[in-house]
């Protein structure tokens, strides 16, 4: 289901911007400078029923900026934390780093990976 509330864009990356929904929802997308109105169906987004395409349209991916605090051991074993006050709970003295992730500004988007 497409949230017509949110951010929207074609399956393949391209912007996207709503101008009229409906069962049928027409859609303008740009393609590098081009512009492109079509339609999709209003519930799935889907250019075409039951088939994806790179012109179907998403909500927008939300992101998330990883935070945490990493504990690194020799031979690369290493243990996230949500928070720098449970870290510390959970080392001993074979620790060879203590790392703030949200220092390295890493970006992810929901589903990413999966």
């Amino acid at each position: 289901m497409i949230d017509w509330d949110t951010p929207i864009q074609s399956r393949g990356g391209d912007r996207a911007v709503l101008l009229e929904d409906g069962k049928m929802a027409t859609v303008a997308v740009r393609s590098q400078d081009n512009w492109s109105v079509f339609q999709v169906f209003g519930d799935t987004g889907q250019m075409f029923a039951g088939r994806t395409t790179d012109l179907d349209i998403i909500n927008v991916p939300k992101k998330h900026r990883l935070t945490g605090w990493l504990n690194v051991y020799p031979g690369g074993e290493q243990y996230l934390y949500s928070s720098r006050y449970d870290a510390p709970a959970n080392w001993d003295d074979k620790r060879i780093a203590f790392i703030d992730l949200s220092e390295y500004d890493i970006e992810y988007e929901e589903g990413e990976g999966l």
